[in-house]
């Protein structure tokens, strides 16, 4: 049975004053789910809080990974992310990296 891991990315530290987020991760390994949460709090640095998340996406042979858009429609403006680091982004950039150097098949999945 193959590993899956799905991530829940939030690449937000406070280290680029854009918060504190919270990464999910979902295990799937022989039948078996386990759920886990990395705070961005637990780190020192945007980039030690990223390799917590690719030590996960080291051990997977199916990665997938929630997607981000920047959408602008009614209620949400995309105002709210001007002068942004777009984190999240960076974060999702980081783990298909990662996903490529481990030649991991990865999937994106938008909302």
């Amino acid at each position: 049975m193959a590993i899956i891991i799905a991530v829940d990315p939030s690449g937000n530290h406070n280290s680029e004053k854009e918060g504190m987020g919270t990464t999910g991760i979902a295990v799937y390994n022989r039948g078996k789910i386990t759920l886990h949460e990395i705070k961005a709090s637990d780190y020192a640095n945007a980039v030690t809080y990223w390799e917590a998340i690719a030590q996960f996406i080291r051990k997977a042979e199916y990665l997938v990974v929630e997607g981000y858009k920047l959408y602008n429609h009614a209620g949400i403006s995309a105002q709210t992310q001007t002068n942004s680091t777009l984190m999240t982004s960076q974060l999702i950039g980081a783990m298909k990296l990662e996903a490529y150097r481990y030649g991991i098949p990865i999937f994106i999945q938008y909302a």
